[in-house]
């Protein structure tokens, strides 16, 4: 009787709780059943899956990768996607007479865009009938862009093959090719963060199924899912997976197929120039496979030595010619006012940030005030439950060593994130191009990526008894709580926050502790599902941009007459006019084109203000042309109608009446009027 209470218990105690986080997530709005019933269904079917001795799993595991391709081709041929670009509905809302739905989950987020307002568009750019997928984008600045510095854009280039997200972009059509990226990406992550967690858990399915949700739907995943953050983490873990297997098979097909993946994934991870993210990462991957390597030394032979070489000399050539074709674009990226060339020590880490991940869960659903929620976002590290669990590891398997370097790098991390390094050892161990809220995402990887290796000890020897897990767990509670108190995250989460987020973490840390598996996997699943897998929504198509009657006016000006657009008076609608395949004069600006502004500025008087990646906000004045800075990435040209001839522009588009500036003589000629947008477009006649 006592043992069939204890498993009744096992299972409604984590349904409750996830009953209780659903609660929460819905605190303020109607309340809808439905979710309810699919959460507390989608537990119900892993928990008894998991019981039936992973007959199921075994078969899903089996075919995981025709499963993963049938659904990569579904999304991609109905052109669904994840962006969060219906916010374009926010500014230009005429369809005309169609009516037409783009969002079917979640919500477009105004916070993502870095996605939807920059790369997008940046992305769309490069599809416009003449010179599609050019390296060099004569619509964006007056001297052109570099679209793999912007984004690692698409471009029929070498550069691309480090890109395979984009190569969708060299044979489909616009909506479809956009779904690819998506799409590519986020199966992509969920599955090389399986077979990660298959190495480091030994084969074990139910934790590795965990860690792949644990991984890919982590909310630092699911915030920076549009950044180099994500395309670099991708690209680590293709490495090391690449590795593994290149050791693990016998047969040269497999190998050469797992080299060519390692050479893909570390063209790509040299050409997304992060280095905020790249050298922290570029220590996880060293750690990684150096340890392989060593574990498996007397497999090498001669010929593994010459193909692993080609592929570094492949992998560095394609780095070298692109290092080489921009140099210029990089030094002048690097001598601008912002970002400009830092110099990083660390120690500057909000230690209460550490546990951030407490409130993470909450961040799809209630607005952050006091910051924003990529820069709050993180990886469920279950710091410091990880670093406790290490002392229980089992000493005895061939992986002990990996943990320990494991563990050290976590430490390494965290004495710079929250100590700091002299200036000398920053820059001698490349940590001078990390800022502390980088490293803490790295953290927070290494440590998932530990926790997955001592869980499965835990799980397999169940060496914790009762009493000392209920000590740890308290312990490591009072840690991830008692730092948020009286603080703005306290006021965030409200009291049913804190309690829920504090049974959910008791939960997670005492099944952990105990090797409780078919509850830490069930259970933890589900949580993590609930806090990333809404962050971005489920849209399909791009028609907030294409569709829209006043894009539908532009390209159709265009075409009958080419000229120079520019857009004023908001931040958006110069990066609107690159993804419609015009010349633009403003919109978003990875680094200054200072060919323009040097024209307007002749004296250089505000260099000092356009020297910069910006977002460019252009008005129209009598006065003479000014700049101004707004914000550190937005700047402010007040441009005089006596310069609009001197900057080439042809047309403008505004949400003001221009006819004010016709007193003397017409210089503005009315093209077109949007009535429910407010929109006008003028010809530069003057």
């Amino acid at each position: 009787m006592r043992e069939k209470l204890k498993k009744a218990g096992l299972f409604l105690i984590p349904l409750i709780i996830l009953v209780l986080t659903v609660y929460c997530t819905q605190k303020g709005n109607k309340i809808d059943v439905f979710q309810y019933m699919l959460v507390s269904a989608m537990y119900s079917i892993i928990y008894f899956l998991l019981q039936k001795r992973v007959k199921y799993l075994d078969l899903i595991h089996k075919y995981r990768y025709v499963i993963a391709t049938i659904l990569f081709i579904f999304l991609v041929a109905f052109k669904f996607h994840g962006s969060s670009i219906a916010m374009w509905d926010k500014y230009y809302r005429d369809y005309g007479d169609s009516e037409v739905k783009t969002m079917y989950t979640g919500e477009a987020r105004a916070i993502r865009s870095d996605e939807w307002l920059v790369q997008t568009p940046l992305y769309l750019s490069q599809l416009t009938k003449e010179d599609k997928l050019s390296r060099i984008n004569e619509n964006i600045r007056s001297d052109g862009q570099d679209m793999v510095l912007a984004s690692y854009s698409p471009v029929k280039d070498i550069t691309i093959l480090g890109k395979p997200f984009s190569w969708g972009f060299l044979f489909l059509g616009k909506e479809r090719a956009f779904s690819w990226y998506w799409n590519f990406k986020l199966i992509s992550l969920f599955m090389l963060s399986y077979e990660i967690a298959l190495i480091l858990t030994k084969r074990n399915k139910k934790i590795s199924l965990f860690g792949a949700c644990l991984i890919a739907y982590a909310p630092a995943c699911q915030w920076w899912f549009s950044t180099f953050v994500l395309d670099l983490i991708i690209f680590a873990q293709a490495m090391m997976v690449a590795v593994y297997n290149y050791l693990k098979y016998n047969k040269y097909k497999y190998k050469l197929l797992n080299l060519l993946m390692f050479t893909i994934a570390g063209t790509g991870f040299v050409l997304s120039l992060y280095p905020a993210t790249q050298v922290p990462l570029g220590y996880l991957i060293a750690i990684f496979c150096i340890f392989l390597l060593v574990q498996n030394r007397e497999k090498i032979k001669l010929k593994d030595i010459i193909l692993i070489g080609v592929s570094f000399a492949v992998i560095l050539s394609i780095g070298g010619y692109f290092l080489y074709t921009v140099k210029d674009s990089i030094v002048m990226m690097m001598s601008t006012v912002y970002p400009g060339q830092r110099t990083e020590v660390g120690g500057n880490f909000d230690f209460k940030l550490l546990s951030s991940y407490i409130f993470n869960w909450l961040m799809p659903y209630r607005e952050v005030g006091f910051s924003n929620s990529s820069e709050l976002s993180s990886f469920i590290s279950l710091l410091p439950l990880t670093l406790i669990m290490f002392f229980f590891r089992d000493k005895k398997k061939d992986n002990n060593l990996l943990k320990i370097c494991m563990f050290v790098y976590i430490l390494i991390l965290l004495s710079y994130m929250i100590i700091g390094y002299p200036v000398i050892l920053a820059k001698i161990t490349l940590f001078s191009f990390i800022p502390a809220g980088r490293a803490a995402i790295i953290l927070g990887l290494t440590s998932s990526y530990l926790f997955l290796m001592l869980v499965t000890d835990l799980v397999e020897s169940k060496k914790i008894n009762n009493l000392t897990a209920v000590i740890i767990t308290v312990a490591v509670i009072l840690f991830m709580f008692i730092p948020q108190y009286h603080t703005d995250v306290q006021y965030y989460m409200c009291k049913s926050g804190i309690i829920t987020a504090g049974l959910i973490f008791t939960a997670i840390t005492y099944f952990s502790l105990k090797g409780y598996v078919n509850q830490l996997v069930s259970f933890g699943i589900i949580f993590v599902l609930i806090g990333g897998f809404s962050i971005n929504p489920i849209a399909r198509t791009l028609a907030p941009i294409y569709d829209k009657e006043v894009s539908k006016a532009i390209v159709s000006i265009n075409e009958e007459d080419k000229g120079k657009w520019v857009c004023l008076d908001n931040i958006v609608g110069g990066n609107l006019l690159y993804a419609l395949g015009v010349q633009s004069f403003n919109g978003v600006q990875y680094y200054p084109d200072l060919n323009m502004w040097n024209k307007l500025d002749e004296n250089e008087q505000y260099e000092d203000v356009y020297n910069r990646y910006a977002h460019v906000v252009v008005k129209i004045t009598n006065e003479d042309t000014s700049f101004k800075l707004n914000q550190a990435d937005v700047v402010e040209v007040d441009l005089s109608t006596k310069d609009i001839g001197k900057a080439g522009i042809k047309y403008l588009i505004s949400q003001n009446n221009l006819q004010s500036f016709n007193s003397e003589k017409t210089i503005f000629k009315e093209l077109y009027h949007n009535t429910i947008d407010n929109v006008y477009i003028y010809e530069y006649v003057g």
